[in-house]
């Protein structure tokens, strides 16, 4: 490689990113470890492992994820590479932040917001009492930073539940963030057959015989609210080739007893997200001026049947593997 970080945003004094893009050639002592200290695993994939690090020269916390890249493809790295310049895009309270980059020669360093609050549904299912107005909540940070993204022409491709993440485990302080872009790209029509079975949108399961925009991510944010509303997935199948067909069909009910305390505006929210047809689906800008975004929702009845069917949700294997690879949908999606 021609230099030994491709760019850093330490934070400042205060803590605050400061972003800028930097090249220095080999021989230039401007290191990972010159600027952070490593703390304790955090978790693990293929080819990384995720820890805690401290920014020597502030003091902030940060997650890193240390690449080895003596295991790395040229096309792996060149992903890597893809999505930390998507997240040097983005600047949102409810993206995760990329604070620096490192290429070193045998590893690479990506510096990212410290999450420890879990996953979403992770989350949601430790609450003793959780309600419609919540769920709101979460849903409207979730539009706010896809409106956002699809804005700058950046479309995520793969929102599910493993990818929204929260800061911490207090409810009061706690903030949505949407994490890995690893499948995000310029909202120009693609092609590509990827994302998570449950969450994909019906034009993706299409292949070479269609073309998808940025509209995949507001069915994606439907399936998440659908579920965060009931407990329970509106197209899900333990069979991929039915669940697909399911898909693909658009075919959905609002179960009883799990949406009877649900107001009619959260429904018409997830009927407007949920349209199989792209072109006459609502955008992430129309979903966030959507009555159920705009007005007050005093909506407090517990919705224990949803955190029940969410428990499952979060054990089902269907969900926490894909957390761990990217799930390419193929041949099945055609039968």
């Amino acid at each position: 490689m021609g230099c030994e970080w491709s760019f850093i945003c330490p934070p400042d004094a205060t803590g605050n990113a400061q972003k800028q893009s930097i090249l220095r050639p080999k021989g230039v002592k401007a290191t990972f470890g010159s600027q952070y200290q490593l703390g304790e695993k955090l978790g693990e994939g293929a080819f990384s492992v995720v820890r805690k690090c401290v920014h020597i020269a502030s003091g902030t916390v940060y997650a890193a994820k240390c690449l080895d890249l003596r295991n790395i493809s040229p096309q792996e790295l060149q992903n890597i590479e893809r999505e930390v310049n998507i997240l040097q895009q983005l600047h949102h309270p409810n993206v995760i932040s990329c604070n620096a980059f490192f290429l070193e020669a045998t590893a690479g360093y990506i510096v990212t917001d410290l999450m420890e609050g879990g996953d979403l549904f992770d989350r949601i299912v430790e609450k003793s009492v959780y309600t419609e107005r919540e769920a709101k909540d979460v849903v409207h940070a979730i539009v706010d930073a896809v409106a956002y993204c699809h804005a700058k022409h950046i479309v995520h491709r793969d929102l599910k539940p493993e990818n929204i993440l929260l800061s911490s485990h207090d409810d009061h302080t706690a903030v949505v963030k949407i994490a890995d872009f690893g499948l995000a790209k310029d909202d120009s029509y693609l092609t590509t057959m990827c994302g998570s079975p449950a969450y994909v949108a019906p034009e993706v399961l299409l292949g070479e015989r269609g073309l998808y925009n940025k509209a995949v991510d507001v069915w994606s944010i439907g399936v998440i609210t659908f579920a965060l509303l009931s407990g329970y997935l509106p197209f899900y199948d333990d069979n991929p080739s039915q669940m697909f067909k399911k898909i693909k069909k658009g075919v959905y009910t609002f179960e009883s007893p799990y949406w009877d305390d649900i107001s009619p505006s959260a429904k018409a929210f997830v009927k407007a997200a949920l349209v199989v047809d792209p072109s006459k689906r609502a955008s992430a800008e129309e979903l966030l001026k959507h009555t159920w975004m705009q007005t007050a929702n005093d909506a407090t009845v517990p919705l224990s049947a949803a955190i029940s069917g969410l428990k499952t949700l979060s054990k089902r294997h269907s969900l926490k593997a894909a957390a761990k690879a990217v799930v390419q949908i193929h041949r099945l999606s055609h039968h």
